[in-house]
């Protein structure tokens, strides 16, 4: 008799999702997210990591219903509603994704990943030029929240080399760098 497949809590599903995913297999850890939906359909943060890696694949059809689905499930799923900026950004619906930003900033003030967020959809906005120095201050908010995070220094980087500020991208490529240390 054939061993039963062994059934992962959703913890473990999303734990092996962020390994993958951070080690750039996102084929696997989509995958991953996808049988643990198969195994816990109630569990609307595994759905939202299927939104995030398939968006992340460029498979926009599947992110968008993954999206709209999660979001369906629990409106304030951050993963869901981070996924569906970048959505509104890649339709260049610029106010819409921005709005959806200053929400989550507003929600959560005190997470570093909704201010980076916000810096990021402010970047890629048309017109970003004149808006750099309310970029630069989200992007400080972010590294003052969560200073270790190494991601969001090289985020930084290349928001300061866009808009120029060739002193600042050092100055965080440095500090970045320390981090990573």
């Amino acid at each position: 008799e054939a061993a039963s497949p062994v059934t992962l809590s959703p913890g473990a599903r999303r734990e092996r999702f962020w390994t993958l995913y951070e080690m750039n297999r996102v084929e696997q850890a989509s995958e991953e997210a996808r049988a643990g939906v198969r195994d816990h359909p109630e569990d609307d943060s595994l759905l939202a990591l299927v939104a995030l890696s398939e968006f992340v694949l460029k498979r926009t059809d599947s992110a968008r219903a993954a999206t709209e689905a999660t979001l369906a499930r629990n409106p304030e799923s951050h993963w869901g509603r981070r996924v569906l900026v970048r959505l509104r950004a890649l339709d260049e619906e610029w106010e819409a994704a921005e709005d959806l930003c200053r929400q989550m900033v507003a929600q959560h003030p005190d997470a570093s990943w909704s201010h980076l967020e916000l810096a990021q959809t402010m970047t890629a906005a048309p017109g970003s030029m004149a808006r750099v120095d309310e970029i630069e201050s989200h992007l400080s908010r972010a590294i003052e929240l969560d200073p270790e995070d190494g991601d969001t220094y090289v985020a930084g980087v290349a928001m300061m080399l866009t808009h120029l500020r060739y002193r600042r991208a050092e100055e965080l490529e440095l500090a970045g760098l320390a981090v990573d240390t």
